[in-house]
């Protein structure tokens, strides 16, 4: 990590109004009432991180001093609730929808591994969205949940470097999405250990993943007071980086308004982003013959 990004990176974590020393080679923050104090030298061109008698890669001190990933790793296994007896569904799965007509998803048995394999396998030089759609009932929250739970599991083995955050969204209309985002992390999860912004980045690094659920018909408030498509502000705020699951209804998905469509578009033209579909199927009895 260069030393302009770890700046950056850094400030989105501090306390507002509070103390921020950063002179030659030392660094003084306050983060969320601890003040923290460490030495900083490159090695190659890369930020090193003295903290006490550790010293550390500058992303890695911001993923574990700063942004407590362990911990969060820890509460998504602890609260996000778990479905007895989950069976992962089949679905379709289309790596990116702009494929040529007439192309066929793939049609594959474990939907869940299939979503972890399609997000560990995202391109670096864009944003990622990959949708998650199924008709009401079928299944879209318990899989988010469960992917949730999995990929905390293989965090903590360090199996994987980063993190599913599910936020439920239904029937929330006209919320500041900062909101929304900052409640899920504090009431549904009890983490309070970083800011909206500092949320943004960590999904822009690529170690969070966040997993709107309840997607369909929901708008937000940015800003400026002008109601825009909350994919919009979304994709835009990630600046062709990182990755984003969206779950929705297959109404919401095929036939929403063609006029927020281009309104969506228009937002994030200027950014470079790839959507990818998951298509779950029904449960169906199986017939033996």
């Amino acid at each position: 990590m260069q030393i302009d990004s770890f700046r950056r990176i850094v400030t989105t974590f501090a306390d507002p109004q509070t103390p921020f020393l950063w002179e030659k080679d030392k660094l003084l923050i306050q983060v969320y009432g601890e003040i923290i104090e460490t030495t900083l030298k490159q090695r190659s061109g890369e930020v090193l991180v003295i903290d006490g008698e550790n010293e550390v890669p500058a992303a890695q001190w911001i993923f574990t001093r700063l942004a407590k990933l362990p911990l969060l790793a820890d509460r998504l296994i602890s609260t996000v609730p778990t479905t007895k007896y989950f069976i992962t569904p089949e679905a379709e799965v289309l790596q990116s929808l702009e494929v040529k007509p007439g192309a066929k998803p793939e049609h594959v048995a474990d939907a869940l591994t299939a979503t972890l394999q399609a997000v560990d396998s995202r391109s670096p030089l864009e944003t990622t969205v990959l949708y998650i759609t199924s008709d009401a009932g079928e299944g879209k929250t318990c899989l988010i949940n469960e992917l949730a739970r999995h990929q905390a599991r293989r965090f903590k083995e360090r199996q994987s470097d980063w993190l599913l955050v599910p936020i439920p969204l239904g029937g929330r209309h006209f919320l500041r999405f900062d909101d929304i985002v900052v409640g899920a992390l504090l009431n549904r999860y009890r983490f309070p250990y970083f800011y909206y912004d500092a949320f943004l980045e960590l999904v822009r690094l690529g170690v969070l993943v966040p997993a709107f659920d309840g997607f369909e018909e929901m708008f937000v408030e940015n800003t400026s007071g002008e109601a825009l498509s909350a994919m919009g502000i979304l994709v835009g705020s990630m600046q062709s980086c990182g990755a984003v699951i969206i779950a929705a209804r297959k109404a919401y998905f095929e036939f929403e308004d063609l006029k927020t469509q281009a309104r969506l578009y228009d937002t994030i033209s200027g950014f470079s982003v790839g959507f990818g579909k998951v298509s779950l199927h029904r449960w169906r009895r199986t017939t033996i013959h």
